[in-house]
């Protein structure tokens, strides 16, 4: 499964969406990217000053809580979006 949070969301705060691992049966990989509600998805390559993280945590393993995820997922410059289609 893939999922998105944006670190400026005010509709989705993205440990509210975070949640989705504990609720998962499966491999979850989750993307964390700069911006709010739309500039976080609507990130395409080449767009200026984006930013993200992403880490997969398998089916098997203990699920993380969202600031250990946050700090163990490493900064990443550019846009979400090839990552996304790969996981």
């Amino acid at each position: 499964m893939f999922a998105l949070g944006t670190e400026g969301d005010n509709v989705a705060p993205w440990p509210s969406v975070f949640k989705i691992h504990q609720f998962a049966d499966a491999d979850v990989t989750f993307a964390l990217t700069n911006g709010g509600h739309n500039q976080g998805v609507v990130s395409p390559p080449g767009t200026p000053h984006r930013r993200y993280r992403l880490a997969t945590t398998l089916h098997a393993e203990p699920r993380p809580e969202p600031q250990a995820w946050f700090a163990a997922a490493r900064p990443r410059e550019g846009s979400w979006w090839p990552r996304g289609s790969t996981g």
